[in-house]
């Protein structure tokens, strides 16, 4: 088979993407290629994944602030809880937890400015909020 030119296989590809039946990456472009059950399937293996795991990252980040409660600001430990909230950010909204990924977009950035003690009262309600979204969709899926 012989290639097209770079322009006309771009051109082509841009004229499947641009028809939502013949594309793919589209709900009606999965249903006509038997794509849609799998893919909801596959989401809802991710979802389950990720919730799983927000129970451990909820117990990490708890252990962490009470340290940092307990024996004051360190930066491994500031660090642990950005790390975290970050992990959590990147995934959360794609998955239909808005509110869980913009509070812990807000935490991570957050912990990046903690430098003392009065930095981290500062944070601690944010913290706080963001380890209370955690419970709430923990909750809500223990229904499902």
């Amino acid at each position: 088979m012989k290639h097209l030119p770079w322009p006309r296989t771009t051109m082509i590809a841009r004229f499947i993407l641009a028809d939502p039946a013949l594309n793919p990456q589209t709900s009606q472009g999965m249903a006509a290629h038997g794509q849609l059950p799998e893919l909801a399937f596959q989401l809802s293996k991710i979802r389950q994944s990720f919730v799983s795991r927000l129970v451990d990252r909820c117990l990490e980040i708890e252990a962490l602030a009470l340290n940092i409660d307990q024996t004051g600001v360190q930066p491994q430990l500031v660090e642990g809880i950005a790390q975290r909230a970050h992990k959590i950010a990147g995934v959360a909204s794609t998955l239909g937890f808005a509110a869980l990924g913009k509070l812990a977009e807000r935490t991570d950035a957050a912990m990046t400015r903690v430098r003392s003690q009065d930095d981290w009262h500062d944070s601690r309600a944010l913290l706080e909020d963001l380890l209370n979204e955690i419970e709430n969709v923990l909750d809500s899926q223990a229904d499902r």
